[in-house]
């Protein structure tokens, strides 16, 4: 018998073993996706309220731009400081449109786009497992939608920021989807567009070229290189200076407890220090805490090296473009936990990257024949509330209750879940490469 003829003999003696309460199931499981759908709608802030948290670094840099002020794009007499344009100078004239309008106008315009692209992101990922990790069934559509529903606070966080992040989450949906048709120079375009944005996912580049990725993150690091050369060109060697020194070195030498910076530096200044959860300056870190940081890297780093060897450098360069092999869903779940725990500074719609991977891995799994006893998904599902659905509040809120040791510890709920994230995927990727999978003797050298 030949293999197709095979298949389709497992698929036919799958439905005749199929229950009889399938079909109840799936108006269950379609029930649940209206809800969530519900839930989304409704529980989007008012567009009308216009706010003036981050979304004026980015108007102002259009206006100065328009204006050719220039020379105030890192400065403080155009703006409160805490809206100081924080992006490369080159990325400020695409902000010159949006300053074209009135600033309640752009504001409404920024914050549609913003919930279109979470929206649009959710529609990527349905399609990514139809296409890459089918089937997609009502019941798995209502996994992977409760997972992106899970993320809706961090939503939140970002619609009364006005920030920038959900639309680039989308962008991040399309650099996997691209990477798994075997479009590696798309992706390593869209990736870049990604970095040029925000700082922190620069860190995904070293680890997709550990894993043999070199196109891809070959690419984007040569878009962000020549972002930082242009900027130099068209704006000078001092605006540039300006950028470095404001937004690196002002901040590299030292450490915030705010209750928005959800990195381990962060954990750790909350547990080890009395700075204030408001206070966004940075200050030196005391001993303790320099300490923990140095010890938890180290953990991580031989935590990762032990329990994943094999995704540092392959035998063979992964193939994305086979439904069947490689783990590019692992890999940027990884990549991702990694770089919200280890960069110094992580605002909470960071973790807004973590969804992509996050509603993908558990398909993956189930698709290289892995065990997944209910502990695990059970540890899953809790890391998953975690890191995307803690509510956040007002600054008054946290500046009220900074001085209570056990509200401090609290506000580490979603490293803490990145830390049980790793944790709970980290023995599948094991047993994969071990063996353990009906289909590792296909992959691409991890599983």
């Amino acid at each position: 018998m030949s293999e197709a003829e095979t298949a389709g003999s497992e698929r036919e003696a799958g439905s005749e073993a199929r229950p009889a309460g399938g079909g109840v199931w799936a108006w269950v499981a379609w029930a649940w996706i209206a809800a969530l759908l519900w839930l989304f709608v409704s529980s989007l802030p008012a567009t009308q309220v216009v706010r003036e948290n981050d979304l004026p670094a980015y108007y102002n840099a259009g206006l100065l731009v328009a204006s050719e002020r220039t020379d105030l794009l890192y400065g403080d007499t155009f703006r409160p400081r805490h809206n100081r344009f924080t992006n490369l100078p080159i990325i400020a004239p695409l902000f010159v449109p949006l300053a074209k309008l009135d600033y309640a106008s752009a504001w409404q315009l920024f914050w549609w786009l913003q919930v279109l692209s979470f929206a649009a992101t959710a529609a990527v990922l349905l399609f990514a497992v139809h296409r890459h990790l089918s089937p997609l069934t009502p019941a798995r559509a209502a996994v992977l939608l409760t997972i992106w529903a899970a993320f809706i606070p961090t939503l939140h966080r970002c619609l009364v920021l006005g920030q920038s992040t959900p639309m680039l989450v989308f962008v991040f949906a399309l650099f996997y989807l691209a990477c798994r048709y075997g479009r590696k120079g798309l992706g390593g375009v869209l990736l870049g567009v990604v970095c040029l944005m925000k700082i922190p996912p620069m860190l995904l580049l070293p680890l997709l070229a550990a894993r043999r990725r070199m196109t891809t993150a070959g690419i984007a690091f040569s878009m962000w290189l020549a972002a930082v050369v242009l900027s130099a060109l068209v704006f000078g060697p001092d605006t540039l200076t300006r950028f470095a020194q404001t937004v690196i070195f002002d901040n590299a030498g030292g450490a915030i407890a705010t209750f928005n910076n959800q990195s381990l530096d962060g954990a750790w200044m909350r547990l080890l220090s009395d700075k204030g959860l408001t206070d966004w300056k940075p200050t030196p870190r005391p001993f303790l805490v320099s300490l923990a940081d140095l010890a938890s890297i180290v953990v991580l780093a031989v935590v990762l090296l032990r329990s994943g060897r094999t995704l540092l450098w392959p035998r063979e360069v992964p193939d994305d473009s086979d439904p069947t092999r490689g783990s590019l869903e692992v890999e940027l779940l990884i990549g991702v936990l990694v770089m919200v725990l280890v960069f110094p500074v992580v605002w909470i719609h960071y973790y807004l990257f973590a969804m992509v991977p996050l509603a993908l891995v558990p398909f993956w799994i189930e698709r290289q024949g892995l065990p997944h006893a209910r502990w695990r998904i059970a540890s899953y599902a809790i890391g998953v509330l975690c890191v995307g659905c803690v509510a956040v509040y007002g600054n008054v809120y946290y500046e009220a209750r900074e001085g209570e040791a056990g509200f401090r510890a609290l506000q580490n709920l979603r490293p803490l879940g990145a830390l049980l994230l790793l944790a709970t995927v980290l023995p599948a990727i094991g047993a994969a490469a071990r063996g353990g999978s009906a289909n590792d003797a296909r992959a691409d050298g991890v599983c």
